[in-house]
């Protein structure tokens, strides 16, 4: 399904290019300038697409940089990409002082032709689905099985029973973002065959693109979030029925007695109308008029099914305000803020838990959400002391924090780290799934240190006597990659093709990062797997701190055994120093942090600088530079092409605006 997926996407961005050069070509534009140009806008397509989608669900820190394989994961989201794909080739045309809008008019054709193919794919894989039907859409509607997400929204909304064999008749919404693809390309046909001024196909295409996605939006099952999914049509659409209305005005102005006065109010008015009406759907969003506001319990239980989908409930809840709310709720309102990225919210939802005094479990499980929440910036020196804090209260948390507190050591290169992990895994009277987790993270210290041998001898025994069958993958990767990093490259080289199978089943893109154990990655990737997996307590969890999928790493890995000698050490996990400690280290002075509160780093020039700096080393290796790098040699060919020989002109000159 996945690879349909992708199949058709990419049919689609083939047939927009074959668009694009045959609009181009007609025009007498096409030279190297303005194909670069369609590079630029396929790259920026990709890149924008993935990236407003990370910046719904992750922090900033972690957004803009990623491996340009998870372009082919899910979760993308078109306005931006769509955004992006028309703004950076405009933008290299002026720079070059290339037709632009020749250029504008071929992306206005292609881009159409795109969503219509493209658009089949969301269809096949059953995302993006519409809400259930009203008696004046029956002829169109169709019915989903359990599971889809037309289905699962219907079930949220009860409006069908669990045991219903199919969802009610819903609107195919791909089919209609599909249908308005192809009713915007004949348009732009038509546009065409009649040779209109240059640069105004690609102004009534984006406008009638933005007001098709602000309409069909507000039958999506799954409501998107107020933010850049609203406000980029919104901002595209009033700027190209700004612009038509003064193309008008300066048609009617050369042609006064053409067309009644009253007729160019009516339009006017009717454009105005237009924009006001469309941008409806995302205040109704913003303010949650219209929707019901469910009760504790339902957001709760919602949230407890499906905690990635079923976050609206909370937010209304959240929104309505949390006075007299149970701290359980505030927890799992805390916890979808976390997963979505939003750490300033969830911040203050798991600090609101602890000023009321709640009692335990729930403060323990809040000073977890704020240590997770401060890990997850790079923050280790404020996540600390919450993971210690746990620790020392000595609940049924505090084994988990125990382990968390010793990978922070041991990532730093302390030897506590080795020495905690050790003491759980001998202590026979922690849990199972926890003597496992300090096994595995035992022989991920060793790694961290730079000790291969040693790293592969505890794996070794590790998986000897683990009885979590999740971790089972993981340590048989440790131990083979840490033989090849250790110089063994025959055995290791063989656990790796055992562990890796047939490669018939495909799995997850593997970063070389993560292939190589890096805690930043790890730490990315454990993230994602919390984000999508179930609510439940955390130490029902524990033995998902390292879960990975070591088969999918296996395979990456063995593309890279001849690259192992030479891979860098792992980097260490802290981020930075807290800038109150950074002047003393400064003036030579040695001055230990205060381990009982967390660090508060305060804006400075210091501070920011090592922030980047750190930002900068999280990039997964082979990840955002290839598509820079790949971006400077195409911004230099063009640069060359356009100093060399301009150009190609149309011959006569086309009537302008």
């Amino acid at each position: 399904m996945m690879m349909m997926y992708i199949a058709l996407w990419v049919g689609g961005i083939v047939a927009g290019s074959i668009a694009y050069l045959l609009v181009l070509w007609s025009r007498r534009a096409l030279s190297w300038t303005t194909f670069t140009a369609g590079v630029l806008a396929i790259l920026g397509l990709l890149y924008g697409a993935k990236l407003q989608y990370r910046l719904e669900h992750f922090p900033l820190a972690y957004s803009f940089a990623f491996s340009p394989l998870e372009i082919f994961e899910p979760g993308v989201r078109i306005p931006l990409g769509i955004f992006f794909g028309g703004l950076l080739p405009i933008l290299w045309c002026l720079a070059l002082r290339a037709p632009w809008r020749h250029v504008g008019d071929a992306l206005a054709l292609g881009g159409p032709a795109m969503v219509a193919i493209g658009r089949m794919a969301c269809f096949s894989n059953g995302c993006c689905m519409g809400t259930a039907c009203g008696r004046w859409a029956l002829p169109v509607c169709m019915t989903f099985p359990p599971g889809s997400e037309a289905y699962n929204a219907q079930l949220r909304d009860n409006l069908i029973q669990l045991s219903a064999a199919e969802s009610l008749p819903a609107h195919p919404l791909p089919l209609y973002f599909a249908a308005g693809g192809l009713c915007i390309f004949v348009v732009m046909l038509w546009m065409l065959r009649r040779r209109t001024a240059p640069g105004l196909m690609f102004v009534v295409s984006c406008t009638l693109a933005a007001a098709s996605k602000l309409a069909l939006e507000t039958l999506r099952a799954e409501p998107r979030s107020p933010g850049i999914m609203f406000e980029i049509p919104e901002l595209v659409l009033a700027a190209g029925s700004v612009v038509l209305l003064v193309l008008l005005v300066r048609r009617l102005a050369a042609r006064p007695a053409a067309v009644p006065v009253g007729w160019v109010k009516g339009a006017i008015a009717g454009l105005l109308a237009l924009a006001l009406g469309l941008a409806g759907p995302r205040a109704a969003l913003a303010d949650g008029t219209g929707r019901h506001v469910p009760t504790a319990e339902e957001a709760l239980t919602a949230y407890a099914q499906n905690p990635l989908k079923n976050r609206r409930g909370l937010r209304l809840l959240e929104h309505s305000g949390t006075d007299g709310v149970p701290p359980v709720v505030l927890l799992a309102m805390g916890d979808a803020r976390l997963r979505s990225g939003q750490r300033r919210q969830a911040e203050r939802l798991f600090n609101e838990v602890l000023d009321r005094e709640s009692g335990e479990p729930w403060e323990s499980w809040a000073r977890l959400g704020l240590g997770w929440n401060a890990l997850m910036a790079g923050d280790v020196d404020a996540a600390r002391p919450y993971f210690a804090d746990i620790a020392e209260a000595g609940g049924g948390t505090s084994g988990m924090a125990r382990l968390l507190v010793a990978l922070i050591d041991a990532s730093d290169g302390k030897d506590v780290g080795v020495q905690v992990f050790d003491q759980v895994a001998a202590d026979e009277s922690a849990a199972a799934n926890l003597r496992d987790v300090a096994r595995l993270a035992g022989g991920y210290a060793r790694y961290w240190r730079g000790d291969y041998h040693a790293a592969a001898e505890a794996l070794d025994a590790a998986l000897a006597k683990n009885s979590s069958r999740e971790l089972t993958d993981d340590l048989q990767y440790a131990a083979a990659w840490s033989r090849v990093r250790g110089g063994d490259r025959e055995h290791g080289e063989a656990a790796l093709r055992a562990l890796a199978g047939d490669g018939k089943v495909q799995g997850p893109p593997v970063s070389v990062a993560l292939l190589n154990l890096d805690q930043r990655a790890m730490l990315r990737a454990n993230f994602e797997r919390y984000r999508r997996g179930p609510l439940n307590a955390p130490e029902a969890r524990v033995a998902e701190l390292l879960d990975g999928n070591g088969k999918a790493m296996a395979r990456a890995a063995l593309r890279h055994v001849d690259e192992a000698p030479q891979m860098a050490e792992s980097a260490p996990l802290r981020r930075a120093v807290a800038v109150s400690y950074a002047a003393p280290a400064a003036a030579g002075v040695h001055s230990e942090p205060d381990a009982s509160r967390p660090a508060v780093a305060k804006p400075s020039a210091p501070a920011a600088t090592s922030r980047n700096a750190a930002r900068g080393a999280e990039a997964p290796a082979g990840g955002h530079a290839a598509l820079f790098v790949v971006l400077a040699v195409l911004l230099v060919a063009g640069f060359v092409f356009a100093t060399w020989r301009r150009p190609s002109r149309p011959g006569p000159r086309s009537r302008g605006w």
